[in-house]
């Protein structure tokens, strides 16, 4: 039964006995004010059995603008689809709410609180999109150094952070190339998808287990800060293209109290500069003093 149409002037035609009272109502108001009306509802097929169908129908008028009837045409709905869409609306939304909470909540932390609410932001995105670990890489000595400052692992996997530190950069080249041209960089299969270019990569990738990468670089203006990253170690892992929209958008919130992390950190060293030379000043001035008095 496909694409049926139906005509008739009488509107019991409409009535399925399948459709609320409320929704009912709200199809008869709005072929009554807009002339036309298009939605889902319960019907029967030929052979009595239920199914759903997608509908469209429109007033029909003569000259005098009276209805003299309605016209019908009715789709019938794959319930898999339906199903499916469904859940991928709602795993949309679910995950759009978690941007949002885990967006504000960096924004709006106190300095003191901030390298808590990056771990707990990477562990519930981590959590929610069903990887094994996820971490976040940051950069120093003018880029040439990485530390993997933040990392989370499901339960059962073997953490990498503390062997990850004090990296130089240039054993990365095709990674650094990406990153730099503000890139995302997505490899499903670590064995098959990643270029000849990434030999270096490819080898320390596979020595920690990882089947499938997604990596978000964290970028504040011009200079780029580190990177956020996410591994599929049990099982490789193929990634939704809004997914990683959103992990952007969290990507840009976390770059940016990153750069507070930092200015914060420069202050605090010149504040310790300052005071040492000011320290210093005052028993050069003390040592001066005394030895002008002292005959």
């Amino acid at each position: 039964m496909s694409g049926m149409r139906c005509r008739s002037r009488n509107p019991n035609i409409l009535a399925t006995g399948e459709i609320n009272t409320g929704s009912y109502h709200i199809m008869w108001e709005t072929l009554r004010t807009d002339g036309e009306w298009e939605g889902m509802f319960h019907n029967r097929a030929s052979d009595g059995s239920a199914i759903i169908v997608r509908s469209t129908i429109v007033r029909i008028c003569d000259d005098r603008g009276a209805t003299v009837g309605y016209a019908a045409e009715q789709e019938p709905v794959d319930i898999n689809i339906l199903i499916s869409t469904s859940m991928q609306l709602r795993r949309r939304i679910a995950i759009e709410r978690l941007a949002t909470e885990l967006t504000t909540d960096l924004i709006v932390t106190t300095h003191d609180a901030l390298e808590e609410k990056i771990q707990r932001a990477i562990e519930r995105i981590g959590t929610h999109m069903g990887v094994d670990r996820s971490y976040i890489f940051r950069f120093r000595n003018q880029g040439t150094t990485m530390d993997n400052t933040h990392e989370w692992c499901a339960r059962g996997i073997t953490p990498e952070k503390d062997r990850l530190q004090n990296l130089p950069s240039s054993v990365f080249p095709w990674w650094m190339h990406q990153l730099h041209r503000r890139e995302y960089i997505l490899v499903q299969d670590i064995e098959r998808d990643l270029p000849a270019e990434a030999d270096a990569e490819k080898e320390i990738l596979q020595s920690q287990g990882i089947l499938s990468i997604l990596v978000v670089p964290l970028h504040f203006g011009t200079r780029l800060l580190g990177f956020m990253g996410f591994d599929s170690v049990q099982a490789p892992k193929a990634w939704d293209q809004l997914d990683i929209r959103i992990l952007q958008s969290v990507a840009l919130a976390i770059s940016s109290v990153l750069h507070v992390v930092e200015v914060h950190e420069q202050l605090r060293r010149e504040k310790h500069r300052a005071e040492e030379s000011e320290h210093l000043k005052s028993t050069f001035l003390a040592t001066i003093s005394h030895e002008l008095r002292t005959p």
